[in-house]
């Protein structure tokens, strides 16, 4: 996973080596663990992995497009806040994926989560959407970071108007992450 993470910080240091500014090295693995062990629930050791190679300073940081890394004790302090009001979440807005972890920040209600290993998720990444139902997006870290190494490659991510190419991103998630429910309608 490190030699992946290293690879996607070579691919945004090459598009915007600004961008990588907001991220500070990774927290203690035992740290993490401990933290982790308090969940009511277990979510994929893809959360530990990614928090342990590097946490971040603010949401300043965009891994996918429109997704933005959300640092350890925000992300943490958001889950609690939140599965301690599900049971009147589930009665607003059902979801079936509503127990997972979210990293990635839309800046707004959405974005990408770790799920629960043990529920409907499997411990795969869920795309959250404000007024839509949250879909399968990722299968695991790996998929995610390969997506997004890609994105900064091939010029879905964009320095001059600031706002990535978002069909190429659902064209090229499609395609690299074949069966995954946020992406079939963009498939081939």
């Amino acid at each position: 996973m490190q030699h992946l993470f290293h690879e996607l910080l070579d691919a945004v240091r090459r598009f915007n080596p600004d961008a990588l500014k907001s991220l500070r090295p990774g927290l203690p693995l035992d740290f993490l663990k401990r933290r982790f062990a308090t969940l009511p629930y277990e979510v994929t050791t893809d959360a530990m992995s990614l928090y342990a190679l590097t946490d971040s300073l603010d949401w300043s940081f965009e891994m996918l497009p429109g997704g933005y890394f959300i640092p350890f004790g925000e992300a943490f302090g958001e889950f609690e806040q939140i599965h301690g009001i599900r049971h009147e979440l589930e009665q607003i807005w059902p979801e079936r994926y509503r127990d997972c972890f979210r990293f990635l920040t839309d800046k707004s209600d959405g974005g990408y989560a770790f799920g629960r290993i043990d529920s409907p998720t499997r411990g795969h990444i869920v795309s959250l959407e404000i007024h839509a139902p949250w879909l399968l997006a990722f299968r695991d870290l790996e998929h995610l970071l390969r997506t997004s190494i890609e994105c900064y490659r091939q010029g879905v991510m964009r320095t001059d108007s600031g706002a990535p190419d978002f069909d190429a991103y659902y064209k090229l998630a499609a395609r690299m992450n074949p069966g995954m429910e946020a992406w079939t309608a963009h498939e081939n």
